[in-house]
């Protein structure tokens, strides 16, 4: 139990941290947008001064900055659309298929750290599972529906699978050294808000199931 809280702490200040850094792009690609007009001016001059090499590049370089910070809006809670379009892009790198169905509103009954440990872990087990499929030369996908209902909030994410999980008291368990951590802190922030959790695997997916 010791141990567990002490890697819970640390992935709640390590969520924290990366709730912050998404943040940061996404201040960075709010800020492109507003200086839009500056841009043009420096577009327009580049090629009035027949500088046309020279404002391609600058395109290019704007429109990967943005597309890199882009904040896909999937719900309306802040934390979660940052997380979600993270692993989107992630997932999309990796030739995964991710489909995310949300309706978190912002106002909810767990803190955002919390909300971050719960979507990154589980979103990273499912991203590397998928990565297994491919691998393999399988086609990968992952699924995400949340829900709120009351004061409740509802979460599954299934993903393609095709090792053979081994379950522990109902938990999979893994001997693969660094794996396990994740489960592990799903777990503890889900029993310290008294919510429930199921994981379940078949022949080709795996689903895990919150309700808190």
């Amino acid at each position: 139990m010791e141990q567990t809280q002490q890697i819970l702490n640390l992935q709640v200040t390590q969520a924290i941290r990366e709730i912050e850094t998404l943040r940061e792009s996404w201040q960075k690609m709010k800020a492109y947008r507003h200086d839009l007009r500056h841009h043009m001016q420096y577009l327009s001059s580049c090629m009035e001064n027949g500088q046309l090499d020279r404002a391609q590049a600058y395109i290019h370089e704007i429109d990967s900055a943005i597309e890199s910070n882009q904040v896909i809006n999937f719900c309306a809670n802040e934390a979660a659309n940052l997380i979600f379009s993270a692993f989107v892009r992630r997932a999309e790198d990796c030739g995964i298929t991710i489909r995310i169905e949300t309706g978190i509103s912002q106002d909810i009954s767990i803190s955002e750290s919390d909300l971050c440990v719960l979507l990154s872990n589980a979103l990273e087990n499912a991203l590397h599972a998928c990565q297994k499929c491919k691998e393999k030369g399988l086609s990968a996908s992952i699924e995400v529906s949340a829900y709120e209902k009351g004061e409740q909030l509802f979460m599954q994410f299934a993903n393609s699978c095709t090792e053979r999980v081994e379950f522990n008291h109902n938990l999979p368990v893994t001997d693969s050294p660094g794996h396990g951590i994740g489960v592990r802190s799903i777990c503890a922030v889900v029993e310290r808000y008294e919510g429930m959790y199921s994981f379940v695997a078949d022949e080709d997916r795996f689903i895990l199931r919150i309700l808190i």
